[in-house]
């Protein structure tokens, strides 16, 4: 697989996902894992190599696992800068 689309990932994540309000979570999970793949569709990226890059950078199964721990990354980084 392609270097870029490990890029493409990282990237798109940390220019896409802000914390959200637990209720609103599955709504908002469900929103990016679209923009992610339509977005990833634009930059010449196919769907299977998005799926499996964020498998192997998430230790996860795919990429709605991927993104819902990014989501729960972000909420926590939130947290802690309140807390402080």
């Amino acid at each position: 697989m392609d270097d870029d689309v490990y890029a493409f990932l990282e990237k798109w994540v940390e220019e896409n996902v802000a914390p959200v309000d637990a209720g609103f979570k599955s709504e908002r999970l469900d929103d990016l894992v679209g923009r992610c793949l339509r977005d990833a569709e634009e930059a010449g990226f196919i769907e299977s190599d998005v799926e499996e890059a964020a498998a192997e950078l998430g230790d996860c199964d795919d990429l709605t696992a991927y993104l819902e721990a990014a989501l729960e990354k972000v909420g926590e980084e939130e947290l802690a800068e309140l807390d402080a």
